[in-house]
């Protein structure tokens, strides 16, 4: 502990974040994919290796193979399988709102007359209320202490679902405006069928 240890260690994490932002950035530019949406996955599954090495300790113990190792073990995985299922269907549905666009005639040529949909995605913030409840919930944890620094409390849990719920509702409410896209098709001659 120490004035010159803190900074080195500042230093250091302010640093790897420039570096993996940078390379983030990189990886994005060339058109692989999202850069930090990669970066933070290969994170998570760094610790599979270390995962598998638990479940085959479940499995062969030093009294041989355990059954309610194999049936734990199982058990897991096909958990693990439907939250990962779960997740990509709630993070990929939409509602597509069919919109039509009257015909406009602008000298010679006819324009609009076609039929388009709006997509309204089921989970319109993503990611982000649970990125932002997790970041405020080392604040009370750097406080008070004891309770709020254990992710197994009942009120660590309990604070951090409200928080999920609260930025989940202040996310979505900054991401989409329904006035503005109500009057974007109006303005270009868009109207929803039976409304």
């Amino acid at each position: 502990p120490g004035f010159l240890t803190g900074s080195m260690v500042v230093l250091s994490l302010v640093t790897g974040t420039a570096v993996l932002m940078w390379l983030g950035d990189q990886i994005t530019n060339k058109g692989i994919g999202n850069g930090i949406s990669m970066i933070i996955f290969i994170g998570i599954i760094s610790g599979l290796p270390s995962g598998l090495v638990t479940l085959w300790n479940l499995i062969v113990t030093e009294a041989g193979i355990s059954t309610v190792g194999i049936v734990t073990s199982i058990i897991i995985l096909i958990g693990a399988v439907l939250l990962v299922a779960g997740v990509v269907f709630v993070q990929e549905a939409e509602r597509k709102v069919p919109v039509q666009y009257a015909k406009k005639v602008v000298g010679r040529k006819m324009y609009g007359g076609q039929a388009s949909n709006l997509p309204l995605k089921m989970n319109m913030a993503g990611v982000m209320p649970i990125i932002f409840a997790q970041a405020l919930m080392f604040i009370p944890g750097l406080i008070w202490g004891g309770q709020w620094l254990d992710i197994t409390s009942f009120w660590y849990n309990f604070t951090l679902f409200v928080l999920v719920i609260a930025f989940t509702y202040f996310y979505t409410a900054i991401i989409v405006n329904p006035q503005m896209m109500a009057d974007d098709m109006k303005r270009n001659g868009g109207f929803i069928p039976g409304v």
